[in-house]
């Protein structure tokens, strides 16, 4: 339904709901359109009256019959934006009768007063969330923003401000300082790794550059990529007769559990030659020139380079 009306007929203020509130200061005549459904268009069509959908018709009203509408913000001439449309997508509340000005405000009243009783349960449910988030020790909530938490409870979410309650502030409060001190340490943390990596990487540089190849020293004086390679070529000082590369397997690799005496014997030598650093072993698959699959076995030296980063070097494991 739409009452029209023009801005400068009207004053307006909000209500506890944040709708404005339609004050008349004399007695007016407003124009008021709504539309009947099917059984009201017959019903017209029985009394005369053009069986249209949108009817309309002028009749006086004064601010103590406004009390029950409302106008939307920008004052275009819609009134009951909040009581008086049913929402069906965008459309009108369709009534079943011809309207007059008594049944148009007992409908405005009716719908206030369901509006009414529905945000004073919404509210006393409100504040049941509010004590019973309050009594939980665990204190769950969805969300906590700088002034507010949201809180689901049977489907339905509740943004309760610190403002509402004073122990809702306590906990945000808390909650921030908590984050805060979270971040802080956090960012100690983050400090101490980054001291420490700078260290471990000052130690692996040492090393290179006493013991790394021409080429190594090369690319630190020039400041190229070097790391990977110097961690290749400490692993290798460490473990000289194994290798970094092998050619890439068919399928997966997978630890040896069925190993021979042999190797298991050699295991034994290797965990004794090289006792600083874990030793394993590692079977892959990889397809002939006839189709067919052959493994491979490997014994894996596991080298921790200064920079405490791990570099695997391949020993031949022999066959099952």
């Amino acid at each position: 339904m739409l009452l029209q009306i023009t801005r400068n007929e009207y004053s307006s203020k909000k209500n506890k709901r944040g709708l404005r509130l339609v004050k008349r200061r004399k007695k007016m005549d407003i124009r008021i359109r709504y539309n009947l459904n099917a059984e009201g268009r017959k019903t017209a069509a029985l009394a005369g009256v053009p069986a249209q959908r949108t009817q309309s018709f002028i009749a006086s009203f004064t601010a103590a019959d406004l009390k029950y509408a409302t106008i939307n913000e920008n004052g275009d001439g819609l009134i009951g934006v909040d009581t008086l449309r049913v929402l069906d997508g965008n459309s009108y509340v369709e009534f079943d009768d011809i309207q007059t000005p008594e049944s148009i405000l007992a409908y405005l009243k009716e719908r206030e007063d369901e509006i009414e009783k529905k945000y004073a349960e919404k509210k006393e449910l409100r504040e049941k969330v509010i004590q019973s988030f309050l009594e939980n020790e665990k204190k769950e909530c969805d969300y906590v923003s700088s002034d507010s938490i949201s809180i689901t409870k049977g489907g339905t979410a509740f943004n309760i401000f610190d403002n509402e309650n004073p122990g809702i502030k306590e906990y945000i409060d808390e909650y921030h300082r908590g984050k805060d001190a979270e971040r802080a340490e956090e960012k100690r943390k983050e400090e101490i790794k980054r001291e420490k990596n700078k260290k471990l990487e000052g130690d692996l540089r040492d090393w290179a550059t006493i013991n790394g190849s021409e080429l190594l020293i090369a690319r630190i004086q020039h400041e190229q990529n070097w790391k990977q390679l110097a961690r290749e070529e400490y692993a290798l000082s460490r473990v000289p007769d194994g290798t970094l590369e092998i050619e890439e397997a068919t399928t997966e690799d997978w630890k040896i559990k069925n190993a021979t005496l042999e190797q298991l014997r050699r295991l034994e030598e290797l965990e004794k030659k090289y006792q600083n650093f874990p030793v394993g072993m590692r079977r892959y698959k990889y397809k002939n020139d006839d189709e067919d699959y052959e493994r491979r076995d490997y014994f894996i030296v596991s080298v921790k380079c200064p920079d405490e980063s791990i570099a695997e070097v391949f020993l031949d494991g022999g066959n099952e």
